[in-house]
């Protein structure tokens, strides 16, 4: 029994070694120095009977067993969270800690001011934002990421809960008086005499783009190739090259007077602006609250956009 209770108290360590995937990150997150960490990843290692964190040449990555226990240590952790906040629960005083994935676009145009806000009623409230990656939905799956603002396909989100904020769409993007700027649709195919720009961050979040790169040549040799939105604004605003963004985009950028977005003939699949997070938070008051709140400050913003 006292050796179960050890390995129980050793679950926060666990977790903040899964997440991090670092001896040094982890201490860091515990607030405990870095040998206490390297002596508790020891005694994980014999509790497990698995070294959890494995070096591949310079790298450091997660074993196999560690990556198949994350999102049952993750679950645990919340469930006893959930047990002992939601006896009291106050946004004023809560100390709870959200870690949200989140597009630059986003992040910049609608969650920081959503979270500057949040200061002034929740003010022991702290959140920690992480650009999506390749690898973003399993770090919400696995419980490394609690919350997620993303457009999705509906498939893609299908093991999360999820709450949908307004529907998306794939849309080519070019400056007014660009010489296509005056169709009410576009096939791309009426696009390969004009320079294509295209963003990493569409990329990375969209099988759908290099779909159409692969159907269309064009595409797959783009002029220039960016890291983000704004960067590719720039690059087409004074000249007739055009960039593929969502609706979401367009409205967080607020580019109605000087760009137009036109629909793709190509069949586009269906795409939301999603809230979403793992199972085991459901039930948790503070996370309910956040998501809520956060809810309500993005349905807002839609509202007062469908007005212009």
């Amino acid at each position: 029994m006292a050796s179960n209770r050890l390995k129980m108290s050793l679950l926060p360590a666990l977790q903040a070694i899964l997440d991090t995937g670092s001896v040094t990150r982890a201490a860091d997150q515990m607030h405990v120095t870095q040998s206490t960490m390297s002596r508790t990843l020891s005694q994980l290692r014999e509790a497990l009977n698995d070294p959890i964190l494995v070096r591949e040449g310079n790298h450091i990555f997660l074993s196999e067993k560690a990556r198949q226990v994350q999102p049952l240590v993750s679950k645990l952790m919340a469930d006893s969270e959930t047990l002992f906040e939601n006896q009291n629960f106050d946004p004023a005083t809560s100390e709870h800690h959200f870690r949200i994935g989140s597009s630059s676009v986003v992040l910049d145009h609608f969650l920081i001011q959503a979270l500057i806000e949040l200061k002034q009623i929740a003010p022991g409230i702290s959140c920690s934002v992480s650009l999506p990656d390749e690898g973003t939905i399993y770090s919400m799956e696995s419980g490394e990421l609690d919350l997620g603002v993303i457009v999705a396909f509906p498939e893609t989100t299908e093991n999360l809960c999820k709450e949908v904020i307004n529907s998306a769409s794939f849309n080519v993007l070019m400056r007014k008086g660009h010489p296509m700027s005056g169709r009410e649709t576009l096939d791309l195919t009426e696009m390969d005499q004009f320079p294509f720009v295209v963003t990493q961050a569409v990329i990375a979040a969209s099988p759908y783009i290099n779909q159409l790169r692969e159907q269309y040549a064009f595409l797959r040799n783009p002029w220039l190739k960016l890291p983000s939105t704004e960067a590719a604004l720039k690059a087409i605003q004074s000249n007739d090259a055009f960039t593929i963004v969502t609706n979401v985009e367009y409205l967080a950028l607020d580019l109605f007077e000087d760009y137009v977005l036109l629909p793709i003939l190509s069949d586009s699949p269906p795409l939301s602006f999603e809230l979403v997070w793992p199972e085991h938070w459901q039930f948790n008051q503070a996370h309910q609250w956040m998501r809520g709140f956060l809810l309500s400050k993005f349905q807002e913003f839609f509202k007062a956009s469908e007005k212009l």
